[in-house]
């Protein structure tokens, strides 16, 4: 893979003095569409991190992104106990319940995009899985609420 992780892009256009938040979606979408893909050949990835998102070639312009390192994947089948993933990227009921479960790749998902977009992690904390465990929202009902008033804008994301 020629063009490096999400990483090297978000630095490249960093470096570039490139404004990459609309860009994002396009590159969110493919790795969903990998997510997708591995979830329907019933497998789950389990590392979901930056250095595994890597682009397929260095057309900066026309990214394409290929999910990578199954090293620590399995079948939706396997009972997987335990900790399994990189710390800061396992979604807090993998730390609860000591199982991850296919859920968790989107989490891990989420947390590559979010520190693309911010620049920072999601939830820091004095160790790994600390800030995971940090109340943001008083109640299920907030959270509904954040998330019909701050829609992302769909507008973005191409169209089947």
């Amino acid at each position: 893979y020629f063009g490096g992780d999400l990483t090297k892009l978000a630095k490249r256009a960093y470096d570039k003095s490139i404004e990459m938040r609309e860009s994002w979606w396009r590159e969110l979408l493919q790795c969903l569409q990998g997510v997708e893909y591995l979830h329907r050949e019933a497998q789950m990835h389990l590392d979901i991190k930056e250095p595994n998102t890597m682009l397929r070639h260095d057309d900066f312009k026309n990214p394409e992104v290929v999910l990578v390192d199954f090293g620590r994947a399995q079948s939706f089948c396997s009972k997987v106990t335990g900790i399994s993933g990189t710390p800061g990227y396992i979604p807090p009921e993998t730390w609860k319940r000591y199982r991850w479960q296919p859920q968790g790749d989107i989490f891990s998902l989420g947390v590559v995009f979010f520190q693309l977009l911010a620049a920072r992690v999601p939830l820091p904390g004095p160790d790994a899985a600390a800030g995971i465990f940090q109340v943001q929202a008083k109640s299920v009902q907030e959270v509904g609420q954040q998330t019909i008033t701050n829609q992302p804008p769909w507008q973005l994301f191409p169209t089947r």
